[in-house]
């Protein structure tokens, strides 16, 4: 996994399935500790509906019914379209290209 923000991003997309899972099995697919996973989910609560259940049958969901409002993209993709509009800028004169680049910069 290559930042943070790359995988709170893949453990949204992850439990906007609509299925319950557990820090163990989020630990394991993104090869971080339990440790990690739970600090992502408490910093993901803050903007995101999150639900997590404690004993036997516990885990960690979106609540059911949320819907994603909005566009989130992983880095690699920000970075790929500023290279992308920086090559565009050179070739036309455009103003709105510098206007999307403010924007994909913040």
């Amino acid at each position: 996994m290559s930042n943070k923000y790359d995988r709170q991003i893949d453990i949204i997309n992850t439990l906007s399935n609509g299925l319950r899972t557990t820090y163990l099995v989020l630990a394991c697919e993104f090869g971080v500790s339990i440790k990690t996973i739970k600090k992502d989910i408490n910093e993901l609560s803050l903007h995101f509906p999150i639900i997590t259940y404690v004993g036997k049958h516990g885990g960690v969901e979106i609540n059911k019914g949320y819907i994603i409002n909005g566009f989130i993209m992983k880095t690699q993709y920000v970075y790929l379209i500023i290279s992308a509009l920086h090559i565009l800028r050179s070739s036309i004169n455009d103003p709105d290209i510098d206007i999307l680049l403010k924007l994909l910069s913040k």
